[in-house]
């Protein structure tokens, strides 16, 4: 969904929760995406999908895409202008609805401040670039 809203403009980080949910009509999941979340369910692994998107867009981008059911919980801000970076606090929040410990997850995001925020709770973190203009180190 990030792919889709980065043609919104310069402006694109203050986009309301509208231009979210319309962003999801053109957003495409990450090549492979599907299956790694299937591996992950095999595996008995939770999975939480903890985004800068309000919980509406994402939900119902998962529905759209037929991958909400691979899916335990969403964790994203609440409706207002997106953060600049990513939020432990809402790293935190996720592995709390799954009733496991942050050191026990792994974070996997797509620019350096969501492996800066994992680490900052004890997470464990990996970064794959959406975006190859975006640092990722």
């Amino acid at each position: 969904m990030r792919r889709a809203l980065r043609g919104a403009g310069p402006t694109h980080r203050g986009c309301t929760a509208d231009a979210e949910i319309k962003a999801v009509e053109s957003a495409t999941p990450t090549p492979g995406v599907e299956a790694f979340l299937t591996a992950c369910r095999e595996a008995g692994r939770q999975l939480a999908i903890v985004s800068n998107n309000t919980g509406a867009s994402v939900r119902a981008y998962l529905d759209r895409v037929g991958l909400a059911d691979l899916v335990q919980h969403v964790e994203a801000r609440p409706i207002g202008p997106r953060p600049d970076e990513a939020s432990p606090h809402l790293i935190e929040r996720a592995a709390q609805a799954l009733a496991v410990e942050p050191d026990a997850c792994t974070m996997i995001g797509d620019q350096t401040t969501d492996v800066q925020a994992a680490r900052a709770i004890g997470a464990a973190a990996s970064a794959t670039p959406t975006n190859p203009a975006r640092p990722t180190t």
